[in-house]
């Protein structure tokens, strides 16, 4: 098995970079990534591992903290994730023509799978996608995949402050 059957999301490089930088600070939101680990833990979030390869660009606190769970996190690219990726790349040739986003064909190559079927956390807009500049959301809609910001991630898992 690939992914474990508690799955429930594939993370999105934006997502964590949002979260981290400008949305939940850990110093300031500590409980949102004590509630991540959580997920993470129970297998219910999942990213590919060219999402560690995005963040490991940057090497600060975020990629830090992501490869302190990297076993239990990031997901190998598996020769059904690459086949996945091909057949997505065959379809949206410019997903990644600009040479930036590099992990968002293996992001949704996780959600594509047969089993489980995973919903996609990412910030990107779904204004933004075209098929001239295709985007996550962009090609999530057409291909009838899910996709959520990070927040209803953390509201479909029981995440509160209170």
């Amino acid at each position: 098995m690939i992914i474990p059957k508690t799955a429930l999301f594939s993370l999105d490089t934006s997502s964590l970079i949002t979260a981290w930088w400008r949305n939940y600070p850990p110093d300031v939101f500590g409980p949102v990534w004590d509630h991540m680990d959580s997920l993470i833990r129970n297998g219910i979030v999942r990213a590919s591992r060219e999402v560690l390869t995005e963040l490991e660009k940057q090497d600060d606190e975020l990629y830090r903290w992501c490869k302190v769970r990297e076993v239990d996190l990031f997901i190998d690219l598996v020769e059904e994730i690459q086949d996945a990726v091909t057949t997505l790349l065959a379809k949206y040739p410019k997903l990644v023509a600009t040479g930036r986003n590099k992990a968002d064909p293996f992001v949704i190559a996780l959600a594509t799978l047969p089993e489980p079927h995973l919903t996609i956390v990412t910030e990107e807009s779904t204004l933004s996608g075209s098929a001239k500049r295709p985007n996550i959301p962009f090609i999530c809609s057409n291909e009838g995949l899910a996709t959520n910001p990070l927040i209803t991630l953390l509201r479909n898992t029981g995440f509160n402050l209170r």
